[in-house]
């Protein structure tokens, strides 16, 4: 009696073997894949050039000079008319930024490009409109002391 279950159920059965691929025709099981999802002995994913190349260009965002023309043109209110060109400048400095990690360098280029194109219509505006603003206050001054004097 002391090979009997006291309990009167039936021994647990041994666990079971994995089945074995039994002819040729069957497939074997693929390796274990690593943590990027790749099998642990493949090449690194991602933007692939020829050894030792670099990417075609440096593609240049111009994030800075957007920021700068955008804050010179809140702060300094005589040139808000360049503040949509710093605007715009952002977000195309921005989208090439995205583009450019992505590797995605003919877009980058593009919303580069555009983005520069930005800053330098709003830097020409900003300058323009500050000038003006110079002049305009220089000839009040001047024809406020040469006129009037009586």
């Amino acid at each position: 009696m002391s090979d009997e279950n006291p309990y009167g159920t039936a021994p647990s059965p041994e666990p079971e073997q994995p089945p074995q691929p039994s002819s040729a025709t069957d497939t074997p099981q693929s390796p274990p894949l690593g943590p990027t999802g790749a099998s642990p002995g493949a090449p690194p994913q991602g933007p692939q050039f020829a050894s030792g190349a670099q990417p075609p260009v440096e593609v240049s965002d111009y994030l800075v000079w957007s920021i700068i023309l955008t804050a010179g043109s809140f702060f300094c209110c005589v040139s808000l008319l360049a503040l949509p060109f710093g605007i715009v400048g952002i977000v195309f400095s921005a989208r090439a930024n995205n583009k450019k990690t992505v590797g995605n360098y003919t877009d980058a280029i593009s919303d580069s490009s555009l983005a520069k194109k930005m800053c330098i219509i709003g830097t020409i505006v900003f300058g323009v409109s500050v000038l003006a603003t110079i002049a305009l206050w220089t000839l009040a001054i001047v024809g406020s002391t040469l006129g009037g004097s009586n």
